[in-house]
């Protein structure tokens, strides 16, 4: 693993970090085992993200007639962006699901959609809705250029749209 100086994303089960070489690495949080690693080429300069929650799911014990059992795990997508464009990776097994070669960074997950966003000079936020039931295919795209900061909120998706004169708007997911 090349040299790192962005911190990781963290969530329950993993440990996404990236590297200066542009190797992008998933650990098991609980041994520090690599579950993947996936070159990018090029040198990674920022934080991963990570978008997901916890999926309950009936598992098989392998008993015959014995009845399933409820397992929850940690599922969801991670992210990297490099000078390349911005990666999607698979957050369980880091089969690559989509990259965009405007970067930009991914804002918010609500169902199947997942929201992306780039930022530029002078048109501002550009904001891609991309389906996971086709492929991440953008199926729209909005423009916010309005707003001066378009942070979230990780833990529900929430979108905040901050204006230069002070301005606040939030959209939040249902």
């Amino acid at each position: 693993m090349g040299a790192m100086t962005v911190g990781p994303a963290v969530t329950p089960e993993h440990v996404v970090v990236v590297s200066h070489d542009g190797v992008v690495t998933c650990l098991n949080l609980q041994d520090g085992t690599t579950l993947w690693m996936k070159s990018m080429g090029e040198a990674i300069h920022t934080e991963p993200w990570v978008l997901g929650g916890m999926v309950t799911e009936d598992v098989s014990t392998g008993v015959e007639g014995a009845a399933p059992i409820k397992v929850s795990t940690y599922k969801g997508l991670a992210f990297a962006r490099n000078v390349g464009g911005l990666c999607c990776f698979d957050l369980t097994t880091g089969a690559a699901q989509f990259k965009d070669r405007r970067g930009g960074k991914p804002l918010c997950r609500q169902g199947k959609w997942i929201l992306t966003g780039a930022f530029s000079k002078p048109a501002g936020w550009m904001v891609s809705l991309r389906d996971s039931t086709d492929g991440y295919q953008v199926k729209g795209t909005l423009s916010l250029g309005m707003f001066d900061l378009l942070p979230t909120n990780s833990i529900d998706g929430t979108l905040y749209g901050v204006r230069a004169d002070g301005n606040i708007v939030a959209a939040v997911p249902r």
